[in-house]
């Protein structure tokens, strides 16, 4: 099976590059860098870490979406999954704390997708169907399991099992994992940085 499908020629991918693509060919995730909704297509950034850790955080400690810490929480790690440059932190207006109005920050199509979220009064379905989309782009993991599966952990894909379907120049240690281990892709940017 060919590596993951980048339908987005400006979509550059996330840093981890090499990895992330493996990981999607590992798992059959289509790589697109957009997420769809209501028919009309949404290109995804690299955003921060610090929204996904406070989600996370949100939701270790309880809260969902009928809190609205938890709803603050998945909110602002939905808007910076299009944010495709942030602000500098340099500037004159990051100086007084407008980090909105910085030159280098590009939302993205953040505004375009909020404005018609809002005008079709989209309701929390919708809008969680985009975050599982943007989340599986950027982790290259399905969200959701297999038609037929009742159970939350699957095991890996037939293609994370076979050595030939990943992409070239991955390090020796994909080549060398047994059959159908799969191994986060925190450790190796641990162990690169």
């Amino acid at each position: 099976m060919p590596g993951p499908h980048v339908a987005d020629e400006t979509f550059t991918g996330w840093p981890d590059g090499k990895i992330h693509e493996a990981q999607a060919a590992a798992e059959g995730v289509d790589l697109t860098g957009h997420v769809e909704f209501r028919g009309k297509s949404y290109r995804l950034g690299r955003g921060g870490d610090l929204p996904f850790l406070e989600f996370a955080h949100a939701a270790e400690g309880g809260l969902g979406a009928g809190d609205a810490a938890g709803i603050d929480a998945m909110y602002e790690m939905l808007r910076g999954c299009f944010v495709l440059a942030p602000s500098c932190g340099e500037c004159e207006e990051c100086d007084a704390e407008r980090y909105e109005a910085c030159p280098a920050r590009d939302p993205g199509d953040w505004p375009a997708f909020r404005r018609r979220a809002l005008a079709v009064h989209a309701d929390g379905e919708e809008i969680m169907k985009v975050v599982e989309q943007a989340m599986e782009q950027i982790t290259a993991r399905p969200t959701l399991p297999r038609s037929g599966s009742s159970s939350p952990a699957r095991p890996p894909s037939a293609n994370s099992r076979e050595p030939s379907s990943l992409p070239e120049g991955l390090p020796a240690a994909f080549r060398d994992l047994p059959e159908g281990d799969l191994l986060p892709v925190e450790s190796f940017l641990r162990s690169a940085g």
